[in-house]
């Protein structure tokens, strides 16, 4: 919370949440119920809506096999690094790195001999067939990790 009142320039309100016992694990705040803790500034009446809108910057969420997410467009995500396989057709297909405390997708199996991977593929699409392409897809690969040695190593989720 201390990084985002700063970068809206309001970190006189700093300790207004550490005294209540406030912390990051409570974001992000929903955009339509100001928290009933929230700091008012009359001199300010827009400091809520900066702190919401600047929060995803700070925000990242665990990622977790999930069927598929719906992120907020501003909304940051674990990935350290990204590096492009291939692009061609309608998507571009990228090597990335998560963040390994954010990492709760796969099974974390704890082994001397392989610990457990941080590194996955990801599928960009972009062309105006996107949305088709990209659906197709995840039903795809939903049905071949239901079937026992289909050579697919993994399907962790969706997320948009």
């Amino acid at each position: 919370m201390f990084y985002i009142l700063v970068e809206i320039r309001q970190g006189r309100f700093i300790n207004h949440f550490s005294e209540r016992g406030h912390s990051n694990r409570i974001l992000p705040f929903d955009p339509n119920h100001l928290p009933a803790a929230f700091p008012i500034d009359t001199t300010n009446p827009e400091i809520y809506k900066k702190f919401y809108n600047k929060q995803w910057r700070f925000c990242a969420p665990d990622l977790k096999p999930i069927t598929t997410i719906h992120y907020h467009p501003n909304q940051i995500l674990p990935i350290i690094s990204k590096e492009k396989i291939i692009g061609a057709g309608s998507a571009i297909l990228y090597n990335i790195k998560v963040h390994s405390s954010y990492n709760k997708l796969g099974p974390q199996i704890v082994s001397t001999s392989k610990p457990p991977t941080n590194t996955f593929a990801l599928k960009t699409y972009y062309t105006p067939n996107a949305k088709k392409y990209y659906d197709n897809e995840v039903v795809a690969f939903r049905k071949l990790k239901l079937v026992p040695k289909s050579g697919l190593i993994g399907f962790y989720g969706s997320f948009v």
